[in-house]
């Protein structure tokens, strides 16, 4: 690989570290260690993200459109993990009463004690406050 034309890549350079690649394997270590703080619930790593939005950002409900904003999901995965959490109680749905075409989903207690039980393993799963940030 070169950096220039005719140049040889120098080691030096190789050290470097491309800042998406750096990124990439950042998330990928956040969500190993996201994983395995969760791995006691049952929930997967997006079960659990759309679990700690309904709890913490949720008063009134998030409408699909808003999850599908905060969480980086594709519309079918959102769909599919809220369906789960619905059929393990964790969450629920209802019609906006503001404006009958919007579906506002919701976190059920039953979700809300999971968080709240869970919670303190994933913030020390995070110790440099990544998600915080995010």
């Amino acid at each position: 690989m070169t950096t220039a034309p005719g140049r040889p890549r120098q080691a030096a350079d190789a050290a470097e570290v491309r800042p998406a690649l750096a990124l990439l394997r950042a998330a990928r270590l956040a969500t190993e260690a996201l994983a395995a703080a969760v791995e006691g619930t049952g929930l997967t790593v997006d079960q659990w993200l759309t679990l700690e939005l309904l709890a913490t950002r949720s008063g009134d409900g998030l409408a699909m459109n808003e999850l599908r904003a905060l969480t980086g999901m594709s519309g079918a995965t959102l769909t599919r993990t809220v369906d789960k959490l619905i059929a393990e109680s964790l969450a629920h749905r209802e019609v906006d009463p503001f404006d009958r075409r919007r579906i506002l989903v919701h976190v059920s207690r039953r979700g809300a004690a999971l968080h709240a039980a869970t919670a303190g393993d994933v913030d020390a799963a995070d110790p440099g406050g990544v998600a915080a940030r995010a």
